[in-house]
């Protein structure tokens, strides 16, 4: 079975790209989805507008359909320009770039079709903007053949639409039909919604950068913080739990997830929110979760700042009022051999962990009752139901350790299988109702062997840190 050569995804039918030859799944078939290489750095294009005396407006015109080559995003800068090149940076990525600026000799010839309408001006990329010499002479006469039989084409063709729609009138089809039905509802672009997140990541390292931490790098799968974005916007609440009362870390399993996460959100109403200022405020959000984080208590920064976190999931959802900022933050340290799964009772998994010389500490159960976390509070100002501000995996109800060691405050597991050798483990344990129906988490610990601490808590997660999260609904 073939995988994906971007997110490594099992694939049984996979995409073969036009331009690298690799294979890839559904969602990185598109070679600006997996970063091609080989992709065109210059796209072919122009557009064609009338000469005017400010040369600013004729780079405006180019500035419309011009992207970064590097990241592709349209969100760029001129630095400097003349009659010869164009010098642009992208305010994502900050490549730097020139482009070429060519006049199209084919509009500055007079041509007598065109009476006085004036002189055009076209700007191009790549493209030779002149006829061959050979073809000039026949140009005007097959121009007029063809506009005649053009007309007479036209004339009927719109005979057949007036005699189509007076039937359509008299018979009372109009009457029947939904003409918005036949409409594409209007959602975000694409586009608008990956330079938002490169916004927001751009911004988050730039704060990490800002106190020596490394960078984080962006998940690509699961897209959990999307789903969890989606979910606030749909249903119109604003809270780690949803409205069943489950944590994050119950949809970071459920979809796939396979190591430790915590979630950070952000929201902003307005009475009227445009698309174009979604980039902006996204990274705005992130930039208070860090800077302006009082009123949490300085959590968001402690969880975006922490050095344990080498991967981020960014989610960005809006309608016409709302944005929702959601980003995960993920401890990535585990190469599973059999990874993570439950069934018939029983928790099962083993693999190795990537930090030198760390090894599986502890492995604990926690509890949470969804039901004593409701979001059931509207807030009028901000027209949206929330709830708790913060968002635990809940109590810690019982630990995994062979004989002869056990827990003396919480229950004690006795695992079917312990083995632990240097990095690599191979746990697994029956997990039943220690504490009523709910909501179970399984979490692995392993010693931090990271020689970077914290830049605000020194002491979080100095000794141990979480390398699984791993959450359950038992009835």
């Amino acid at each position: 079975m073939a995988r994906c050569e971007r997110c490594g995804k099992e694939i049984d039918l996979p995409f073969a790209c036009t331009y690298c030859g690799k294979s890839y799944c559904g969602e990185h078939r598109l070679p600006e989805n997996h970063q091609c290489s080989n992709l065109p750095k210059s796209p072919l294009f122009w557009y064609q507008k009338k000469i005017r005396s400010d040369e600013r407006d004729l780079l405006d015109a180019m500035h419309d359909y011009e992207f970064c080559p590097k990241c592709h995003s349209y969100d760029l800068a001129v630095l400097s320009f003349d009659e010869q090149k164009v010098n642009w940076q992208c305010r994502i990525c900050g490549h730097r770039y020139d482009t070429k600026r060519e006049e199209d000799d084919r509009r500055s010839n007079k041509n007598p079709d065109m009476g006085n309408k004036g002189d055009f001006h076209s700007i191009k990329q790549g493209v030779s903007s002149q006829l061959p010499e050979d073809n000039e002479p026949s140009t005007i006469p097959r121009e007029k053949k063809t506009r005649n039989r053009t007309s007479t084409a036209a004339v009927l063709i719109l005979s057949l639409l007036i005699i189509t729609f007076g039937f359509a009138y008299y018979s009372g089809w109009f009457n029947k039909l939904n003409l918005s039905d036949l409409l594409p509802s209007p959602t975000p672009t694409s586009t608008t919604k990956d330079i938002s997140i490169k916004q927001v990541l751009n911004e988050l390292n730039i704060a990490r950068k800002a106190v020596s931490l490394s960078n984080v790098s962006l998940l690509t799968s699961p897209r959990v913080a999307s789903l969890r974005a989606d979910d606030m916007l749909n249903k119109t609440y604003f809270c780690h739990y949803d409205l069943n009362g489950l944590n994050p870390d119950y949809h970071y399993t459920k979809l796939g997830g396979r190591f430790s996460v915590e979630e950070n959100i952000g929201f902003l109403y307005s009475s009227s929110l445009r698309t174009t200022d979604v980039p902006e405020y996204s990274r705005q959000s992130l930039h208070d979760m860090i800077y302006n984080d009082q009123s949490s208590d300085w959590g968001h920064r402690d969880s975006l700042l922490d050095p344990t976190n080498n991967y981020v999931d960014i989610g960005i959802s809006w309608d016409d009022h709302r944005l929702y900022v959601v980003v995960h933050m993920v401890r990535a340290w585990l190469d599973w051999v059999s990874p993570p799964r439950f069934q018939e009772n029983q928790f099962l998994c083993s693999g190795a962990l990537r930090l030198q010389g760390s090894s599986l500490q502890s492995v604990m159960v926690y509890y949470s009752d969804p039901a004593k976390h409701v979001p059931v509070n509207y807030d009028s100002s901000l027209h949206v139901t929330t709830g708790e501000t913060s968002y635990s995996i809940g109590d810690p109800v019982a630990g995994v350790v062979p004989e002869p060691y056990f827990y003396q405050t919480i229950s004690t597991i006795r695992p079917r299988m312990w083995s632990i050798s240097g990095k690599s483990f191979d746990v697994s344990f029956d997990l039943n109702l220690l504490a009523g129906s709910g909501l179970y988490t399984i979490v692995l610990y392993a010693k931090n062997t990271l020689t970077q601490k914290h830049p605000y808590l020194p002491d979080r997660y100095a000794e141990e840190l979480p390398v699984l999260e791993f959450s359950i609904r038992l009835p």
